[in-house]
């Protein structure tokens, strides 16, 4: 029987300790180079200007074997892969179209996947929306940033699952096989909603009531939920803690297999995803003056995106995460360990959160 998992201490550290929130992405790649050699790397929400690009740039310069790239339209997959090509010709680069809040694109992507590639040494599960300005459902009728930041990637993940064991058998290294959920410290904002996950304004308990001081703490305010009892904020933090307690949970299942999974906080990066920070271009102009100096969802100037992916090559790479021997959850920023909110810290709550996953894809995974 599992014990009850929680976070790996803080006080521990990475490989380089001199590693820190000003490192980037191309300098952690360097380090580790040797590491990327030969694997198989898929990554989600690739896009020009984007985290994922970054990422993706950065594991080329290290000469893999084959890197995947996935996107929702071909026109951002094609601009990164234009550029890795360009700098990087010997990799292979393959496209892959995956709308992560379609269970269909998600099945589909997935079926191209299995039939063929032999196996995935990396999965970097980084696409994600944010704060979207009303409650909109998915194709499946789930609320859109719990669709695509975690019901899209956990169905993903668990269907290409074998490939990711694949190369785990494969590997002369244990632990060397990984899954890096892209969480955020707007995880602060709210437990996962059992009770009320979709927004249809039901009631409840005390528990899954939303962080509201971290809210104000980060210039937000109070939660404002509308009439049909949606806030944008506490939906999107919803979606992050479940991207921590899912991470949680594959690694307490997996680091046997020789499999670990662990969840980043990129830190506070200009990119699109704050796009809806309220709902008027003007004031998002202002927003984003303001959060230059104070940072989005945390403490600190916004980050470039190469030094925005370093926690990403960090978690992806670093050896001293491969020899971990005890299966609690990791959780990284600023490429150290850090400390999430209690609320995404439970072993119990991450098996909760993957039996309501199962319900919402319909379709149960025994791993």
């Amino acid at each position: 029987m599992l014990r009850r998992h929680s976070i790996v201490h803080p006080s521990t550290m990475t490989s380089n300790p001199r590693f820190n929130k000003r490192t980037t992405a191309t300098e952690v790649a360097k380090a580790y180079s040797e590491h990327i050699k030969g694997k198989t790397i898929l990554i989600t929400g690739v896009s020009p200007t984007s985290i994922g690009a970054n990422t993706a740039y950065a594991l080329a310069s290290g000469e893999p074997e084959q890197m995947i790239l996935a996107s929702r339209t071909k026109k951002n997959i094609d601009a990164v892969l234009d550029n890795i090509k360009s700098h990087y010709p010997s990799v292979k680069v393959t496209p892959l179209i995956l709308d992560l809040s379609s269970q269909k694109s998600v099945r589909d992507a997935a079926a191209e996947i299995n039939s063929t590639i032999t196996k995935i040494d990396l999965l970097v599960a980084n696409a994600g929306i944010m704060a979207l300005p009303t409650r909109t459902l998915s194709p499946d009728g789930i609320e859109l940033q719990f669709a695509t930041n975690h019901i899209g990637h956990f169905l993903f993940t668990n269907l290409i699952m074998d490939k990711l064991r694949k190369a785990a058998t494969l590997s002369r290294t244990p632990g060397s096989t990984r899954v890096v959920m892209l969480t955020s410290n707007g995880h602060r904002f709210s437990p996962v909603r059992f009770h009320d996950y979709n927004f249809d304004g039901k009631p409840i308990p005390s528990e899954e009531e939303p962080g509201t001081q971290a809210m104000i703490d980060r210039g937000i305010g109070f939660p404002a939920f509308d009439e049909q009892g949606y806030d944008r904020f506490v939906a999107y933090g919803q979606s992050k803690t479940a991207n921590i307690l899912f991470a949680l949970y594959l690694r307490a299942k997996l680091a046997r297999e020789g499999i670990q999974a662990m969840s980043v906080h990129p830190g506070a990066i200009g990119t699109n995803l704050i796009r809806y920070y309220t709902n008027s271009p003007i004031t998002n102009t202002i927003a984003r003056c303001i959060l230059r100096t104070n940072g989005l969802l945390g403490i600190g100037q916004f980050k470039t995106t190469d030094a925005g992916a370093a926690t990403t090559i960090v978690a992806a790479l670093d050896p001293k995460l491969s020899s971990l021997k005890d299966t609690d959850g990791i959780y990284l920023q600023d490429c150290q360990f850090g400390s999430p909110a209690a609320h995404a810290t439970g072993f119990e709550a991450a098996e909760k959160l993957w039996s309501l996953s199962e319900e919402l894809v319909g379709e149960k995974f025994v791993i």
